[in-house]
């Protein structure tokens, strides 16, 4: 898999390039040994799509969690995925299709850089070419604009991730 695409909030994306440039490499890196094609294990069953496969949301996640384990990441108290050296970062996937799981993650973001244990969270979403429904990379972009420029206060990068 790639980065297709990736949207800053509040410079997130910046502080990390400033203040942890190896750990920007290292998220590329794990995105990049993710193998979509074996995460291609649901059947649709969908009238128009009958039996077609398609990408599956649980799959891409254990996908993730793997490579994130192997990276040296860890999880959290919450959802998140800690790197080993608690360097103020955390990354959340967000494959489903309820757009509650997405303000949820936003949310212990915000929790965590409140109560001053996290710089920037990182929202790993997939862009819609992925996804035959539910939440995307652009459903998120649309709801942080809805949001305005200080909703949520926490820095973010949303990241879209493709083919």
């Amino acid at each position: 898999m790639k980065i297709a695409k990736f949207h800053s909030h509040l410079n997130g994306r910046e502080w990390i390039l400033v203040h942890q440039p190896a750990l920007w490499q290292e998220i590329e890196q794990v995105v990049e040994r993710v193998d979509a094609h074996g995460c291609m294990t649901k059947v649709s069953k969908e009238k128009t799509m009958k039996g077609k496969l398609l990408y599956s949301p649980t799959e891409l996640n254990k996908c993730f969690k793997a490579e994130l384990q192997k990276s040296g990441w860890g999880e959290g108290r919450t959802d998140c995925w800690v790197s080993r050296d608690f360097s103020g970062v955390a990354i959340q996937t967000c494959f489903t299709q309820r757009e509650t799981d997405l303000l949820q993650g936003i949310n212990e973001h915000l929790g965590a850089f409140t109560a001053g244990t996290l710089e920037v969270g990182i929202e790993v979403l997939a862009m819609r070419s992925l996804t035959n429904r539910g939440i995307s990379y652009e459903d998120g972009i649309n709801m942080l604009e809805r949001s305005g420029r200080n909703d949520p206060r926490v820095p973010m990068l949303l990241v879209g991730i493709g083919l």
